[in-house]
Formats: C-alpha cells, sequence, structure tokens
C-alpha cells in the first residue's frame, strides 16, 4: 500500500484500488472526502459514517466489496430489469 499527501490530503493505493482523501469543511460540520482515482465517483463521509464503519463486522465490510465493486457503473444506477429472472429460493420457480 502507498499513501502520499496532496494538497492536505492523502492518496491512498494499493493493487486493487486508488483513492484520495481530504478532509472537508465546507459543509456544516467537518466530514471526509473521499474520490476514487479511477472512476471519480465520490463520497462524503461524516463522522457518524465513519463511526458505523469502524463498528462493521468482518461479514458486513466483505458483503460490501462482493455487491459494489465489481459491478459495472452502469448496473449500480440502472433500474431492475423485467427480463431478469428471479428464482424463488426454497421452490426454485422462476
Amino acid at each position: 500500500m502507498t499513501a502520499s499527501s496532496a494538497e492536505g490530503g492523502f492518496l491512498i493505493a494499493n493493487e486493487f484500488a486508488a483513492v484520495e482523501v481530504h478532509p472537508d469543511t465546507a459543509a456544516n460540520g467537518p466530514r471526509l472526502h473521499v474520490r476514487d482515482i479511477e472512476t471519480g465517483a465520490e463520497i462524503f463521509l461524516d463522522p457518524l459514517d465513519l463511526a458505523s464503519l469502524c463498528l462493521a463486522g468482518p461479514r458486513e465490510r466483505a458483503t460490501w466489496l462482493r455487491s459494489a465493486a465489481y459491478e459495472a457503473a452502469d448496473a449500480r444506477h440502472a433500474a431492475p430489469s423485467c427480463t431478469r429472472s428471479t428464482r424463488h429460493e426454497n421452490t426454485g420457480e422462476t
């Protein structure tokens, strides 16, 4: 993992991802601005968001990685398709 300082923030990277992290004080309270280098996607995390991340267990964190990071960006934001098969787990019906 590499971390370097950039404009009051940090670039944090490894073989899987690279993000810029900056403190942001322009809102009502302090928060953290995180931007994905590859996609440009960004998020602002307030202290409650950050505390929640700390309290999440390994199962929750693993679920986050599987559900978002490897989906195509347009698939994450698209409405569910009517042609998609919905299989009922217990009955095997579609």
